[in-house]
């Protein structure tokens, strides 16, 4: 499919590309995807743009480089994605001796802008996120959804989009690429503590069992991207607290054991913290909602 009039061409510094096209009538939808891809970027890739018609965003897979977005710089690497649109300048550039892998989607529509800014990401906003598998496969399935031309494509991908701008609401902004060889030790250390989440109490409990220091395993959460251990397994204990509460008849007391607190009002302080509701509170929500 031809690519569509409303967008301007695609850069020819790239290799192993796959796009999807959609029509351009679908764009009067609240929010339409009108375009997307994937492309592995040449060493000397550089994308200027003072401008450009409808809203775009942005994802490094793999490799670095480097942004220039509205006037303010950001590293590029595996993890970043960034939003622009209308009166947004920018310019992307590889670097040499680590060529990116990226996404792009550009979308239009009346809620667009609605959606990024309800979402904190508006055009002219860098974020990173550690959820690179989950990112890297609805902007997949988008791509082939879109191309395939398989029924009720536009609107699959605009719920992909959604779904998209909605993970990388939880972002923070981009810090200097991590360092490469510290990735395998993040990801171990993140992995056994989404494994034993339920007994782990605090930052010292997280330390002791992995046998390194509070200050080292934050310090490699941070150049990762993540905002902390103690954050990442207090999130985790409050999901699980949350399932249980909804899915289950049980008391306060029991989640709190399930997830590891011996002291339920500490539990139920932390719980409303996070939730904005009691765990009482939260459960009556759902049973009255039927959900």
């Amino acid at each position: 499919m031809p690519a569509s009039p409303l967008l301007p061409p695609l850069s020819r510094q790239v290799s192993a590309q796959r796009y999807c096209y959609l029509e351009a009538k679908a764009c009067r939808d609240t929010v339409s995807v009108v375009c997307a891809g994937r492309e592995r970027c040449d060493p000397d890739y550089l994308m200027e743009r003072p401008d450009f018609p409808c809203h775009g965003l942005e994802y490094v897979a793999e490799g670095t480089g480097e942004l220039l977005l509205h006037g303010h710089f950001h590293p590029l690497h595996a993890g970043v994605a960034f939003f622009y649109g209308p009166g947004i300048p920018h310019r992307i550039r590889n670097s040499s001796n680590h060529p990116m892998i990226k996404y792009f989607i550009n979308f239009s529509g009346s809620g667009a802008e609605e959606l990024l800014r309800a979402s904190g990401l508006q055009p002219g906003r860098a974020v990173q996120t550690m959820e690179l598998g989950v990112i890297g496969f609805l902007m997949d399935q988008l791509i082939a959804d879109g191309a395939g031309a398989v029924e009720h494509a536009p609107d699959l991908c605009a719920l992909y989009l959604r779904a998209i701008v909605l993970k990388l609401a939880g972002g923070i902004p981009p810090s200097p690429s991590p360092a490469t060889e510290q990735l395998p030790q993040f990801y171990q250390w993140r992995s056994f503590i989404d494994m034993h989440f339920r007994e782990l109490r605090d930052l010292d409990d997280i330390a002791r069992a992995l046998h390194v220091r509070p200050a080292q395993l934050c310090r490699v959460f941070q150049r990762c991207g993540h905002p902390g251990p103690f954050h990442y397994l207090t999130r985790l204990k409050m999901n699980h607290a949350a399932g249980l509460l909804v899915t289950r008849s049980i008391q306060v007391k029991e989640v709190a054991d399930e997830v590891g607190y011996p002291d339920p009002y500490h539990f139920s302080r932390l719980f409303k913290q996070h939730f904005g509701h009691s765990p009482r509170e939260f459960a009556a929500l759902f049973r009255r909602s039927g959900a």
